[in-house]
């Protein structure tokens, strides 16, 4: 990999409506079935090209979906070439709010027009960002949103409070051109209720940035959430019953809440961004250990097949839904053959860019919050946590956390189409990659 230095940035933003035509199905909430009412709010491939002169740039593309298929991933790296694979990130917001777009899970069935939009937003906007490359000043800043994430694990358990931004701007520019938003807590204030597809309120924070600052394109990107919501259990989602705290007004407000730590970030926390040597990029393959299924596929199908037609004859649709994916993701298990049940392995991918003295650092699937704060810890403020990035393995708990089961622990895997769940080791192997990662990284962006 070869270094250029230069102290000026070279950056460029674009923006491509992706919002399916309607009627599709939705995903998000195994209790939801049937087709979307419409469109509540427009869904978006939103990018940002970050480069300096005399080297390729990075393309950061964040898609207003539930998570990154793999082969989504690809194929929009395919799309750009020949830039690099390592240069191009693709991350969801992870609204709970769209159509399915993962082909491999049991979240809803996906639909090729569906699918083939994603990418086809994802690399016009992405080649808009990179057409749009200019001189500009990039700011890093951080605030605090107090008291809007919880942890539906523990009532008193960690979160991750940070709104980290880094804003772009023009020479001689009052306002930036793009604004890079960073928050932990998942979209999905609206619950399995809600018919319309909708960004949460992803929307209502990306809005309003771009109202405070006219001209200006947000862009969200959602950092270490995996057991961080607004305080509801996940038992509240199997249920469509409608509920008063999980509404569009409720979203409304936490998307404004945002919006107010976001320009605190942006205009009075923020710091220069030092060019210093040329914008980094680094990809690392990983292989995470699971555990056999829990119960046992072979037993439990039965029990979950009979309990399906039960849920069907007494037209519980939102328990057929649930269990529907459950003896979909066993008979799948079953149709691999001899060795289906036992341990296996995820292979996924790890990417970090370098902006200056910001590093970016892309964790795929629903990591929980501690991954985030130790990252963060570790490294120092300076590092922008992202996840929902690449590829979507579902829920990376702690080690600490396996012991005390639950949901995404014990059955949020089949969902997504694993064999089973990750094991204790998979924690100490994702720091050590992202350790591996990021030194890799340093010394990419500051030898020669």
């Amino acid at each position: 990999m070869s270094q250029t230095r230069h102290d000026t940035f070279r950056a460029g933003a674009g923006v491509v409506d992706v919002t399916p035509s309607v009627p599709v199905p939705m995903s998000g909430f195994g209790a939801r079935t049937g087709l979307c009412a419409g469109v509540h709010d427009p869904l978006y491939a939103r990018a940002v090209a970050v480069g300096v002169p005399g080297a390729d740039p990075t393309v950061l593309i964040s898609i207003d979906c539930l998570g990154i298929d793999a082969s989504v991933a690809e194929a929009v790296r395919l799309g750009l070439a020949p830039l690099a694979t390592e240069r191009i990130a693709v991350v969801a917001t992870h609204t709970h709010g769209g159509p399915p777009v993962l082909r491999d899970a049991f979240l809803g069935e996906t639909e090729d027009r569906v699918m083939d939009r994603l990418v086809s937003g994802a690399v016009p906007a992405a080649r808009a960002a990179l057409a749009a490359l200019a001189p500009a000043e990039l700011r890093f800043g951080r605030s605090i949103a107090a008291g809007v994430a919880r942890n539906r694990r523990q009532a008193a358990g960690p979160v991750d409070e940070d709104v980290a931004v880094i804003s772009l701007w023009r020479p001689g520019a009052s306002v930036p051109f793009c604004a890079l938003v960073d928050f932990a807590m998942h979209p999905v204030v609206l619950g399995s209720d809600n018919r319309w597809l909708t960004r949460d309120y992803v929307g209502y924070l990306v809005d309003g940035v771009e109202e405070s600052y006219p001209g200006c394109m947000g862009m969200f990107v959602c950092g270490c959430a995996g057991q961080i919501n607004m305080g509801h259990l996940a038992a509240d989602s199997w249920s469509t019953q409608p509920t008063q705290t999980r509404t569009f007004e409720v979203a409304a407000a936490i998307g404004a809440r945002l919006v107010e730590a976001a320009r605190e970030a942006v205009d009075h926390r923020s710091r220069p961004v030092l060019p210093g040597s040329r914008v980094g990029a680094v990809f690392h393959e990983l292989s995470l250990p699971m555990s056999e299924p829990v119960p046992a596929v072979v037993d439990a199908l039965p029990l979950w097949s009979s309990e399906l037609e039960e849920a069907r004859s007494a037209g519980d649709d939102a328990r057929a839904g649930l269990l529907s994916g459950v003896v979909d993701w066993a008979n799948a298990r079953l149709a691999l053959g001899t060795g289906s049940e036992q341990a296996g392995s995820h292979d996924t991918v790890l990417q970090a860019f370098s902006w200056g003295d910001v590093d970016l650092l892309f964790l795929p699937g629903e990591p929980f919050v501690e991954y985030g704060l130790a990252l963060k810890a570790r490294h120092g403020p300076r590092l922008m946590v992202c996840a929902y990035a690449n590829d979507a393995p579902g829920y990376i708990p702690t080690a600490a956390s396996l012991p005390e089961g639950g949901y995404e622990i014990d059955s949020a895997y089949r969902y997504y189409g694993l064999p089973g769940p990750f094991t204790e080791q998979a924690e100490a192997l994702l720091l050590g990659a992202c350790e591996t990662l990021l030194v890799a990284l340093a010394a990419d962006t500051l030898d020669g």
